[in-house]
């Protein structure tokens, strides 16, 4: 199961042309992982939470995320585990705006 809510901003004037959050939540069931259905992965929820700026009329996007923001840290179908809270950020700069 998957869901994002999204909302953005737009700004008329300004060095600031628009904002925008959005935040996901994601959950997976329990997952059988051998064929005779003995063993199994529980199941597991994590959400992320991301904010975007852009500048110059959008020709400068500033974006920041967190994903797992609970620090659940699930295990993937196999068992390892995935990492647990992670951080992103990027400058995006676009030339001409199309």
């Amino acid at each position: 199961l998957f869901a994002r809510p999204e909302a953005q901003l737009r700004f008329a004037r300004g060095p600031v042309s628009s904002a925008g959050a959005s935040a996901e939540l994601h959950y997976r069931s329990f997952v059988f992982v051998d064929r005779a259905n003995l063993a199994s992965v529980p199941a597991c929820r994590t959400a992320a939470v991301s904010a975007a700026l852009g500048l110059l009329r959008d020709r400068l996007l500033l974006t920041a995320r967190m994903e797992d923001a609970a620090d659940v840290r699930c295990s993937d179908l196999v068992g390892y585990p995935l990492p647990g809270r992670s951080l992103f950020f990027s400058v995006t700069y676009q030339e001409a705006k199309s």
